[in-house]
């Protein structure tokens, strides 16, 4: 089911198709996690795994959305600060701090409000 959910996700015909098999990937919740992150590297729609492992929330997501973090894609980078922000694990705060260099400031942007969100979490 979950496999099956992830082609969907990745491969689905239109945006209506692949957004219902993300929906339903972040219903699942943590049994998802695992397959997900196995995938974040190599699938066309990395920026849509990194939405989905935030919106789970799972802690086992915090290593590989912080190598997204070093990515060379802005968009991916900022998507990664936005779903460790939503998790709010203290693991990710070093990784943040870090990020703050980045030289987009939408990147920053997006690390200092998840590293604002991890405050509040504590």
């Amino acid at each position: 089911e979950i496999s099956g959910l992830i082609t969907s996700m990745e491969e689905g015909r239109t945006s209506n198709e692949r957004n219902r098999a993300a929906r339903a990937l972040i219903d699942i919740g943590p049994s998802a996690v695992e397959m997900l992150t196995s995938r974040l590297k190599s699938s066309s729609a990395g920026l849509r795994i990194v939405y989905i492992l935030g919106a789970i929330g799972d802690r086992r997501a915090v290593d590989p959305l912080t190598v997204c973090l070093r990515r060379r894609d802005p968009k991916m980078r900022k998507s990664a600060a936005e779903a460790l922000g939503r998790i709010g694990h203290s693991r990710a705060q070093l990784a943040l701090t870090k990020a703050l260099r980045d030289r987009d400031p939408e990147v920053v942007a997006a690390v200092k409000q998840a590293l604002q969100d991890l405050r509040a979490d504590r």
